[in-house]
């Protein structure tokens, strides 16, 4: 079974192209002559790809320390601390943000109600991203459908894909963890950025215009978002780790 650690609340920040050293503190039992090899890697968020092969950790004292080749793109990533053995005794996951303008990696701290972003959670539906392009839910008579069904272009079947690689491509611009209370301006960035998608994918024939106001909405949106994520951060630590009571957020898009 593995070992059950309390949420992160530091995420590291690492610079793009740069090598960088990251510590775990011992857990009970990992220090005992037996325990399986332990070691880090970097991957994306959920596990998908492996970014940075594993390396084994060397044990001073109580602390464990790897150094990784850091991601080659900003964006979000993880550290997966785990170990050798088949089911792995320990495997958990470390929120990583790879960001220019940083010359050294460090820690930042974070609430530790900021869990890793679940990709399920911002993923918007279908019919919320046809509601976007309603010139694109009519079906060959000309009759509206309202969302993407088996009659329209792209079907519901083709949609649903894209609409999962554009929560992937937002979440890999944006901090591993956030605060709960911006998970509904996220996927409305994941709207925006599937509507482009959908564009680009189906109607490569038309004036490109169309596509770029999808594309063009999202870009600004998403360094607005960034920079309220950022003022959250700052809040929280400017309480000394404790979360300042504000009211819930109307939300960056509520007019749509």
């Amino acid at each position: 079974m593995a070992t059950q650690v309390p949420v992160p609340t530091t995420v590291w920040v690492v610079p793009p192209n740069q090598p960088f050293a990251t510590t775990l503190v011992a857990q009970p039992g990992m220090t005992d002559s037996g325990y399986p090899q332990l070691g880090a890697r970097v991957v994306t968020p959920g596990v998908e790809a492996i970014v940075s092969a594993w390396r084994q950790a060397s044990l001073s004292g109580s602390v464990f320390t790897v150094t990784l080749d850091g991601p080659t793109t900003p964006g979000s990533y993880q550290v997966n601390w785990i170990t050798t053995d088949e089911p792995p005794t320990f495997n958990e996951l470390v929120p990583l943000w790879c960001a220019t303008g940083v010359d050294t990696a460090s820690q930042v701290d974070t609430p530790a109600s900021w869990p890793p972003v679940p990709v399920d959670d911002i993923q918007p539906t279908v019919y919320s991203v046809a509601q976007l392009l309603r010139t694109r839910t009519v079906d060959q008579y000309g009759t509206d459908q309202e969302t993407f069904n088996d009659s329209t272009r792209p079907t519901e079947a083709e949609a649903i894909p894209l609409i999962w690689e554009a929560s992937k491509a937002v979440m890999a611009q944006m901090r591993v963890a956030v605060s709960p209370d911006r998970y509904d301006d996220i996927s409305q960035l994941v709207r925006f950025y599937a509507a482009y998608l959908i564009e680009v994918s189906y109607y490569r024939e038309e004036p490109v215009q169309r596509a770029d106001v999808w594309l063009s909405m999202y870009n600004s949106s998403l360094a607005a978002l960034n920079a309220q994520i950022e003022s959250d951060l700052q809040i929280y630590q400017q309480f000394d780790g404790m979360e300042a009571w504000r009211p819930p957020p109307p939300g960056l898009w509520s007019w749509l």
